[in-house]
């Protein structure tokens, strides 16, 4: 929790959920699983970007604030944002 909430910089609200990374800085990476409202993400942060995978059961598209920049998630697909 620790270094998801913390080094992820990972908080949910009723519209989105925000992801503005700070790594550690002798990590190359930090990945996790999220659920969110009850659809599921897999989450790859490096240096440079964050990849959401979006599990192809979710019902819905949800969005995600990655750091500013609105990313729109795609049951099934991949959504990267540079930052």
């Amino acid at each position: 929790m620790t270094a998801v909430l913390g080094f992820g910089g990972v908080k949910a609200n009723a519209q989105h959920v925000v992801i503005d990374p700070k790594l550690y800085k002798k990590w190359n990476a930090l990945e996790f699983n999220l659920v969110y409202q009850g659809d599921r993400f897999s989450i790859k942060i490096t240096r440079t970007d964050v990849t959401i995978h979006s599990n192809a059961s979710n019902k819905n598209h949800r969005a995600f604030m990655v750091a500013g920049q609105l990313v729109d998630c795609v049951p099934g697909k991949f959504a990267v944002a540079k930052y």
